[in-house]
Order: C-alpha cells, then sequence, then structure tokens
C-alpha cells in the first residue's frame, strides 16, 4: 500500500509526484535518502525565514524530521541531519572526524552552514558563546560520538582546546575565540545525546524537546537527568 512521506511507517516509500511538488523537490529521479534530505532542508530554510528563537527553530527542525523515519531508523535519522547541519553526507559514517580535520573537506549540498539559525534565543548561557555556530558544533559531536565513538569525540575535544577551565565567553569581554568553556560544555551535551541514541534512552520523536530542554535556560527544564 502506498503512502506519504510523513506518514509513521513510509520513510523510504517513494513519495508520490503531488508530494514532490508539495515540498519543493527539484530532483524527481533522486534516490528516496536525498528526497528526504532535500525535503528537511526545505523545511530548515522555511523556518528560518519565519525568524524567532534559535535554540527552538532547531528544536522545531528536528521535529519535523523525526516524522519522516521509523522508530528504528536511528542510524538513518543521525546520518541525514549529520548531513544537513554538519555537511558530512559521505557513505563512510566512520570518517565524520574529517569534517574537522581535513582543510579542505568538501561538504555536502544540503548542508546548512555554520550560522544558520542566530541569536541567543533560549540557549542557555552555559551552552552559548555568541559565535552562532552552536547548533553546527553540537551536533559536530552527536554525530561524531554516535558513528565514530567517544574517543574521537575526546580528541576532537583536545584538538578544538575546548578545556573545561576555559573562560565563559562574554561578549562585553570581547571574548568570541573559536574555543570556550560553552563549547566544551555543548560538546558534553552531543556525547550525551548520542550515547542516549545508541542505546535507546531518548527515541527519534523525543531529540527535539530533549534539545530544547537540556540546552535551553534552567527554568525550561529538561526531559532527561544528567
Amino acid at each position: 500500500m502506498e503512502c506519504g512521506l510523513l506518514e509513521p511507517g513510509c520513510s523510504h516509500i517513494p513519495l508520490m509526484e503531488e508530494e514532490m511538488e508539495y515540498y519543493d523537490i527539484k530532483d524527481k529521479n533522486a534516490s528516496w535518502q536525498d528526497k528526504r534530505r532535500e525535503v528537511i532542508y526545505n523545511q530548515a530554510k522555511e523556518i528560518q525565514a519565519r525568524g524567532g528563537d534559535s535554540l527552538g527553530s532547531q528544536s522545531e527542525l528536528v521535529d519535523f524530521a523525526s516524522g519522516l523515519y521509523r522508530s528504528y531508523e536511528v542510524n538513518a535519522f543521525v546520518s541525514d541531519l549529520g548531513c544537513i547541519i554538519v555537511g558530512y553526507c559521505g557513505g563512510d559514517p566512520g570518517k565524520v572526524y574529517e569534517v574537522g580535520t581535513v582543510a579542505d573537506f568538501k561538504k555536502g549540498k544540503y548542508w546548512l552552514n555554520y550560522n544558520f539559525f542566530t541569536g541567543k534565543g533560549s540557549w542557555s548561557s552555559k551552552y552559548y558563546d555568541y559565535t552562532d555556530n552552536q547548533m553546527y558544533h553540537f551536533w559536530f559531536y552527536v554525530v561524531l560520538t554516535y558513528y565514530d565513538g567517544p574517543l574521537y569525540t575526546i580528541a576532537g575535544t583536545m584538538r578544538h582546546g575546548d578545556l573545561p577551565f576555559s573562560p565563559l565567553a562574554d561578549p562585553a569581554l570581547g571574548n568570541q575565540n573559536d574555543n570556550s568553556s560553552q563549547d566544551y560544555n555543548l560538546t558534553i551535551e552531543g556525547m550525551r545525546l548520542a550515547q542516549y541514541l545508541n542505546n535507546g534512552t531518548v527515541n527519534i520523536v523525543e531529540v527535539g524537546s530533549w534539545i530544547s530542554g537540556q540546552l535551553s535556560q534552567p527554568s525550561h527544564g529538561s526531559i532527561r537527568p544528567h
């Protein structure tokens, strides 16, 4: 039985013509994976155009994306968001680290860029360092840990210089360097989410809520304890 892309359990069913038009899919002959990535990419552009809270926009995008997968398609979910948010769309997930180590690494065509949703918004001061690339940073370490493991993440953190004792970035002090305590804290949360996805503590449809709860100001709470 043919069904739509957004219906539960239909994530890899070929899109019907009217759905491809509705989601503004340009390449009608693309693989179903590329079509799904294009759908998420187009939704991200729509959310960006509306403006609003940067962390809330990220959560909204992830919530939208989660509706395109079966509950057990965690690998595909992480792979697609890694392609769109981080730019790693390669077929070998064990080489995610190359995004941060290869100088001329070519990111995929659906990459949103570093500073897609801008402004502090509801980001907790513990995780936001005023560089506007925190969504990228967070998801890089989610994908890196999920596929390559925590040792690569620790090595990446050391290479980036995100030491626990780095001073907190403060725009009043002009401290907007590549590395910050916020980046370090965000790396830890990226590792945490990757591990939760790997062991089933958080499922696909919970990720958006987990992000908005875990990375926002303390008053917003969290759906998962530390």
